[in-house]
């Protein structure tokens, strides 16, 4: 098992190869990718291996995977050319082995982070659902608990954010990882979203969020590009659910012209037609409706002040007054109540010689609750938001990049302090790399659009652009681009054409492009001769771990310490010195001493030190041959339960008797979970009539996160994987799946026969061989609907997607009944859901219903005492889902199924945590 390990970490490919007995074949002379250089090649081989995977997970069988190799054999063969080829395979490894060190390094500090990472984004739901909670009780009695809960997160929200802050200052190498998790995170927004949430994008989002629950109009405020469209869109997300009603300003539109227009209604009755705002007032579409047919809505007046004056101060007046619950006059409708959700939202572009608009009136501002200004992102050492916007940009579907080092990263200088030698950012405006420079040139640009001061404030007002808008959007658009089509060539010179082929455009004014050209010429990207520029050596590429691409940020403030190593000196061991230092020895995972022998022949063999390999270097004034020895991990652990001999002359992991194998997977497995292990052990001896081995946990399994689990109700599980045959007789199986097992034999499938006739995939009655967190609530009796699970931590989630109208709604908005399997299935719901676990969004499963079946065997028999059903994950006959559990029915051994679509009252779910097992 050791070995299966450490093949797979050594080299997951050839690991994943053998695994689905695919031979790579010999060492090519030559690759189809020769013209790229052997680190270009390694990324393009790891990215296609991501490809494969995905392609055999999707193959099914063994089968449907010899099918699919057929069908894509070039793909293969392409991948398995890269794969053996030698320069290739050669950076791929060392890459492996880089990142294999970088790991270790990482200490407790990173659970500790991860922990209050995660307790800052559930702050952060929780301001926004406390939010929606004040708003939609506007205009009506507002709950004191929940006027407590919203000024209890907004005291907390900043405390949490500031902790964080504090903490990755301390400790840089955890202030990389972050910084490169953090830049990923946006990558993986802008390629679902099209947008970035950057601090201070959700900055402004809580602003308006806060403004809102006054009930007063908002103003928005901002240049061409900064975003505020996509900012209104989620506040009307975040507080209704629904998308804004949205209307568009002109300098010859009326009041009228958002409220209603002629229209025909069923027998070609004459009616009137609401448009946006009379829709997000009343929740109306038409004059015929009686009631309305929504709760209202925000309302987003885009382009507010391209309107007249006079009509400005006419739409507000007719909306600043109005309360949710009480009635406005609208002209041409009469009177209507004002519905619950309902808010104005107004944005503009500031009044300047660039945008054709009427200045709002200091009357018509007086209105709104509050103006809120929309910059652009900030591109400071302190804040470079817009830099880490580029990165991510650039980053391929494995959050990677593959762009040379030098046209990535800022020029950095160092200087010594002490023991120190401390990071700092080159302020040169000519040097870092194109991405670098291109951010610090285009935040210029905004700057001068924004009329700041600029680097070239000399100029006065001869600083500022007239018309000219290059939307933030666009270069990440451009970025993205490259990425996705495999771009190998020069950033710096993919920009400068860009930029080039943008001030050519028609409506481009001289001037403004000239000035233009002097902003990116400051640093050093083009001038006002392009071509004259002088061609630059063509950048070296370098595969990039996580940590470096980190620390690419200058917010990351990173030092080195430059004490040299102490060490305790030379061993001659075997006729080659050996350099040992003490340092690690203290963490020895047992006693760092060893005995060989009993009695006046005892011989203690005592730890030195380690050497840079990790190996114990070990010495003894009692033996009789070599008093110095090097020994590796797994013989300082097995060394007590095998002759001390076999132990100095190598160690055969094979031949060793399973209590010094438990030693070491136990090591593995880190010591604190061993109780664990072993009553997994006893459960699964006790259910199959046999030992069989338990892996060690898998590494989301901290004992932190195991509290929390517990806390939850969710315990951990290993299922081993066995394949449950019809006629196996394991002493446990007492309650096997399928109708012939449920009384009069006449409940629900035949489990067994629907594999065989191909209803259920083949390997539907093997166990999952895996981790699994187990909900360890009993299911409810059925009570006509009303029924719930005890202490349930999904209430709160699937209310809130229930009354945001994600799902259909319930009489029991928090229930875990009446929920379909595609409901479970979309991606919102199944990420909260999973971080109310406390997992990764991709361990989130349904149980599969053999894996079900022998957990209730084995560990929770009640789970079939209740005459209530839950959903399994299986797919049954290609588009429905099984679910069982009916006490009534079989109970554990009751399988049924019903259409993948379909709500039942009777019917919940128990979801769980699947993690691989690490062998």
């Amino acid at each position: 098992m050791v070995e299966h390990r450490d093949e797979l970490a050594a080299d997951p490919i050839g690991f994943f190869l053998e695994q689905r007995h695919i031979v790579p074949g010999k060492e090519s002379a030559a690759t189809p990718a020769d013209f790229l250089s052997p680190a270009h090649r390694a990324e393009m081989l790891w990215s296609m291996f991501q490809e494969v995977k995905s392609d055999v997970a999707h193959a099914g069988s063994k089968e449907n995977l010899a099918e699919n190799e057929e069908k894509d054999n070039q793909k293969l063969g392409f991948f398995l050319s890269l794969y053996n080829d030698p320069e290739t395979k050669a950076t791929y490894l060392a890459e492996i082995d880089r990142h294999a060190e970088e790991k270790k390094l990482m200490n407790g500090s990173y659970e500790k982070f991860r922990a209050l990472r995660e307790h800052v984004r559930g702050l952060e739901e929780d301001f926004d659902a406390a939010s929606r909670r004040l708003f939609e009780q506007r205009g009506g009695r507002v709950s004191e608990m929940d006027k407590f809960a919203y000024q209890k997160i907004t005291r907390e929200l900043p405390k949490a954010r500031r902790d964080m802050t504090e903490m990755l200052a301390e400790f840089p190498l955890l202030a990389a990882q972050a910084s490169y998790e953090r830049v990923s995170g946006y990558s993986a927004e802008f390629e679902s979203q099209g947008f970035m949430w950057l601090p201070s994008r959700r900055d402004i989002l809580e602003q308006i969020e806060t403004v809102a629950l006054t009930g007063r109009p908002v103003l928005l405020l901002g240049e061409s590009g900064t975003g505020k469209s996509t900012l209104v869109r989620a506040t009307a997300k975040s507080l209704t659910g629904m998308e804004p009603f949205r209307a568009q300003g002109g300098p010859s539109t009326r009041l009228q012209d958002s409220l209603v227009k002629q229209g025909v209604g069923e027998g070609m009755v004459t009616q009137l037609d609401f448009k946006a705002l009379a829709q997000a007032l009343t929740g109306k579409e038409t004059s015929a409706d009686v009631k309305p047919r929504h709760q209202g809505g925000l309302y987003f007046d885009d382009e507010f002040n391209e309107r007249e004056r006079a009509v400005q101060m006419e739409i507000i007046k007719t909306v600043s007054g109005v309360r949710p619950g009480h009635k406005v006059s609208l002209p041409l409708i009469g009177e209507q109540y004002v519905q619950p959700n309902y808010l104005f939202v107004a944005a503009g572009n500031p009044s300047s010689d660039r945008y054709d608009r009427e200045p709002i009136d200091v009357a018509v501002r007086r209105e709104f609750g509050a103006a809120v200004t929309v910059p652009y992102p900030e591109q400071s050492e302190n804040n470079p938001e817009l830099y880490e916007a580029m990165l991510a940009a650039l980053m391929d579907k494995n959050r990677r990049l593959r762009f040379a080092t030098d046209e990535l990263s800022p020029a950095w200088k160092y200087r010594v302090e002490g023991k120190k030698k401390i990071r700092e950012l080159d302020e040169d405006p000519k040097k870092g790399g194109a991405v670098w420079r291109f951010a610090s040139g285009l935040s210029e640009l905004y700057k001068s659009l924004s009329r700041q001061e600029t680097v070239l404030k000399d100029r006065g007002e001869a600083q500022f652009l007239a018309k000219f808008v290059l939307d933030p959007g666009v270069v990440l658009g451009w970025l993205h681009r490259a990425a996705e089509e495999g771009y190998t060539g020069s950033l710096e010179e993919l920009l400068v054409e860009k930029i080039e082929a943008k001030l050519a455009e028609a409506d481009i004014t001289q001037a403004d492009a000239e000035l233009v050209r002097d902003f990116f010429g400051h640093f050093n990207l083009l001038g006002k001769k392009v071509d004259a520029r002088e061609k630059k050596p063509e950048a070296e590429f370098h595969v990039l771990t996580p940590r470096e691409i980190g620390l690419f940020s200058p917010r990351v403030r990173y030092e080195e310490l430059i004490t040299p190593k102490i060490t305790d000196g030379n061993a001659v061991i075997k006729g080659k010195s050996v350099k040992y230092t003490i340092e690690g020895t203290a963490e020895a995972p047992v006693d760092a001493s060893r005995i060989e022998g009993s009695g006046a022949q005892a011989k203690r063999w005592r730890v030195l030190g380690r050497t840079d390999a990790g190996e114990f270097v070990v010495h003894s004034e009692d033996a009789r041959k070599e008093k110095t020895r090097l020994v590796s991990v797994e013989q300082f652990l097995a060394w007590e339960a095998v002759d001390p001999q076999a132990i100095l002359d190598g160690l055969d992991m094979g031949k060793l008797p399973p209590e010094a194998r438990r030693r070491i997977e136990g090591h593995e497995s880190r010591g604190e979970f061993r109780e664990l292990i072993n009553r997994e052990r006893e459960t699964i001896k006790k259910f199959f009539g046999a030992e069989i081995e338990v892996p060690p946990l898998p590494p989301e399994a901290t004992p932190e996160k195991y509290k929390e689990w517990k806390e939850k109700g969710f315990e951990l599980h290993f299922v081993p994987a066995v394949e449950m045959k019809e006629d196996s007789n394991f002493p446990g199986w007492k309650n096997k799946p399928g109708k012939k097992f449920t009384p009069g034999e006449q409940y629900g499938i035949e489990f067994f026969d629907a594999i065989k006739t191909g209803k259920l995939p083949p390997d539907a009655a093997k166990l999952s061989g895996a981790w699994l967190l187990v909900d360890t609530r009993r299911k409810p009796q059925y009570q006509n609907g009303d029924q719930r699970y005890t202490d349930d931590i999904f209430e709160p989630v699937l209310a809130d997607f229930r009354n945001r109208q994600f799902v259909q709604n319930y009489k029991i908005p928090g229930s875990r009944f009446n929920l379909s399997p595609q409901d479970l299935e979309q991606p919102a719901l199944r990420s909260a859901l999973a971080h109310a676990i406390g997992i990764p969004v991709e361990a989130f499963h349904l149980p599969r219903a053999i894996d079900n079946n022998y957990l209730g065997n084995a560990l929770y028999p009640e789970w079939g005492n209740t005459d209530t059903y839950e959903w399994f994950e299986d797919v049954y006959d290609s588009r429905s889902r099984l679910c069982g559990g009916y006490s009534v029915f079989g109970g554990l051994s009751g399988v049924d199924w019903r259409d993948a679509g379909d709500r039942y009252e009777r019917i919940g779910f128990r979801p769980l945590g699947r993690f691989s097992s690490k062998k």
